[in-house]
């Protein structure tokens, strides 16, 4: 995939967090509050598939890149038993990830 043909991919999963995941949306704005445009360069860097920036689901839908394989099924799990309406994972302060897979 080229650099844009990746943008636009970007930009489509964009669209549809703010289209149809409006409490994840909700909470990338919360956290964008709190670090700055840090918030929406995690994203970008988790919808390219980047491991431990950003991971989220609501409903059905599932964005972002996990911090390991095993995490979507415990996390789509817990979602069910405890009646979550979304889920929203980010990096701890101080550790973002470095790039370095």
């Amino acid at each position: 995939m080229d650099a844009n043909q990746q943008k636009a991919e970007e930009d489509k999963q964009i669209r549809m967090i703010k289209d149809r995941m409006p409490k994840v949306y909700g909470a990338i704005k919360a956290k964008a509050g709190e670090i700055g445009n840090d918030a929406y360069a995690l994203v970008r860097r988790g919808l390219r598939g980047e491991p431990g920036c950003f991971f989220a689901s609501e409903a059905d839908i599932v964005v972002g890149t996990s911090w390991d394989v095993a995490l979507p099924n415990d996390v789509a799990q817990l979602v069910k038993r405890y009646g979550m309406t979304f889920v929203c994972m980010w990096p701890e302060p101080g550790k973002e990830p470095d790039g370095s897979h």
